[in-house]
């Protein structure tokens, strides 16, 4: 089984069609609670959840297929240095693939680029700039 290694995260996952498309949040004072929605293709297989409240991602399966179908992908999972990865891991990362992919794409429809950048506790943020990375100087 050929792995693909997801481009914002790292992550190294069997494919591609698991993913998070959907992602709702609320900042509840104490920190961002949030869910996101995974479908396996078309097939809704349940959501990552996380309270804000500093407690773990677990996901939450629509029903029993959907909870065998995401441990089978979790227990094929890599992190980006080739260790397991477990829920948590892979909960974080397909959101943070989703929610990247569309800050990428609204730069870009406002002819854009968007640059990450990580802040002195490593949380990544991101810069937008006029500039053409892909223009020679």
């Amino acid at each position: 089984m050929a792995l693909i290694r997801l481009p914002h995260s790292g992550l190294v996952v069997p494919t591609e069609q698991v993913r998070v498309t959907q992602v709702s949040s609320t900042d509840i004072g104490t920190g961002i609670a949030w869910s996101g929605t995974v479908r396996d293709g078309r097939t809704l297989l349940g959501a990552f959840t996380n309270g804000g409240r500093g407690g773990p991602t677990q996901f939450q399966a629509a029903d029993d297929a959907g909870a065998r179908r995401m441990r089978e992908f979790i227990a094929a999972c890599r992190t980006a240095d080739g260790d397991p990865a477990d829920e948590e891991a892979v909960g974080e990362a397909l959101t943070d693939e989703h929610e990247t992919s569309k800050a990428i794409a609204a730069a870009q429809r406002r002819g854009r680029t968007l640059i990450r950048h990580y802040d002195d506790f490593d949380i990544p943020g991101f810069w937008e700039s006029t500039a053409d990375p892909t223009a020679p100087r």
